[in-house]
C-alpha cells in the first residue's frame, strides 16, 4: 500500500516543487510531481561523490580478463589475487556490470570512406573487407559491449574496526591526521 500511495513522477526540484500547469490535470490520471531525492549531495573535482551522512563514494572503471583463455597457473593467481583484495576492504564496494547493444555502423562507414585514401591496394581491400566482416557479424549476432564500475564507499563517522585485526578504517586514520 505505502507503494501506492507515493508519487509516481520524481523530478530535480532542489528548489521545490512547483504546481502542476493546467493542461496536465486530467481527472482520471492526475500528475503529481515529487521532489527527486538523490544520495549524492555534491561531487568533488577529482571525483568524490559527498553522500552527507552516509560519507563518500567514488566510482572506478575497471577492466575484464578473459579467465577462460588463461593457464590453470594464471587462473588461481588471478582467483588468490583477487581473494586478497576482498579481503583487504574495509567498506562496503558494489560491482556494477553495464550491458548495452554495440553498433558498429559508424565505425564501418568510416572504415568503408578511409579505405580509398590508403597508401597501397592491399590496404584499401584489408580494409574495406573488414567493413564487410563487421557489417556481416553485425547482422547475424547481438554485439554487446560490458563496462565493469566499482563504487568504493567510505563512512564518515567512527565505526567499529573493519580490517578484521582490530584496527581503523583507512577513512578514520586519515581523518584523525588531517584535525
Amino acid at each position: 500500500n505505502r507503494q501506492r500511495l507515493r508519487p509516481r513522477h520524481h523530478v530535480a526540484a532542489p528548489e521545490g516543487i512547483r504546481p502542476v500547469p493546467d493542461w496536465l490535470t486530467v481527472e482520471e490520471d492526475s500528475v503529481s510531481p515529487a521532489a527527486l531525492r538523490l544520495p549524492a549531495e555534491d561531487v568533488t573535482d577529482t571525483g568524490v561523490i559527498d553522500l552527507d551522512s552516509d560519507g563518500l563514494a567514488v566510482v572506478a572503471v575497471a577492466s575484464t580478463v578473459n579467465f577462460q583463455l588463461r593457464t590453470p597457473n594464471e587462473q588461481e593467481s588471478l582467483v588468490a589475487t583477487f581473494g586478497r583484495y576482498l579481503h583487504s576492504l574495509t567498506a562496503p564496494i558494489q560491482v556494477l556490470v553495464r550491458t548495452e547493444r554495440l553498433d558498429l555502423s559508424g565505425q564501418i562507414i568510416e572504415l568503408r570512406e578511409r579505405a580509398g585514401g590508403l597508401p597501397h591496394p592491399a590496404l584499401e581491400s584489408a580494409a574495406l573487407e573488414h567493413a564487410a566482416y563487421l557489417a556481416q557479424l553485425a547482422q547475424q549476432t547481438d554485439l554487446l559491449r560490458r563496462q565493469v564500475l566499482l563504487v568504493l564507499r567510505e563512512p564518515l563517522g567512527p565505526t567499529a574496526p573493519t580490517d578484521g585485526l582490530g584496527g581503523p578504517s583507512p577513512w578514520t586514520v586519515l581523518t584523525s591526521l588531517t584535525r
